[in-house]
């Protein structure tokens, strides 16, 4: 399966949908609170950026590994930054006002901007 990325700042593509699929939510209305998150390893490094280390051989001359379907080797691989790809705090600022009301219920107004998103 050939995966597709997204630009940086923009949510992660959706190729097979197991990130989407991963993600769940649990809610206090007692203590006014919404945990969300995900059960993909991946999915803090694309909600928050990542930094990949240079590599270098411990145990044998080379580094090999794949890069569009050729063998690379080599006795050094540089290290990179991956830009965030956000997708969870995007989502609960685009819904913060439905939030609200689900964690808060309707008869309490008065605590009605004490919400906090991101």
């Amino acid at each position: 399966m050939q995966f597709s990325r997204s630009r940086p700042g923009q949510p992660p593509r959706r190729d097979t949908g197991k990130l989407a699929q991963s993600i769940f939510w649990s809610g206090s209305r007692s203590q006014m609170m919404v945990v969300v998150g995900t059960k993909k390893k991946y999915g803090v490094y694309l909600e928050k950026g990542a930094t990949v280390p240079p590599r270098v051989p411990k145990r044998k001359r080379m580094l090999v590994f794949g890069v569009g379907g050729k063998w690379v080797f080599t006795r050094y691989a540089a290290g990179f930054r991956l830009a965030p790809r956000p997708f969870v705090l995007v989502t609960l600022k685009k819904h913060k006002q439905r939030i609200e009301q689900i964690v808060m219920g309707s008869g309490k107004k008065a605590m009605q901007g004490a919400v906090t998103i991101g």
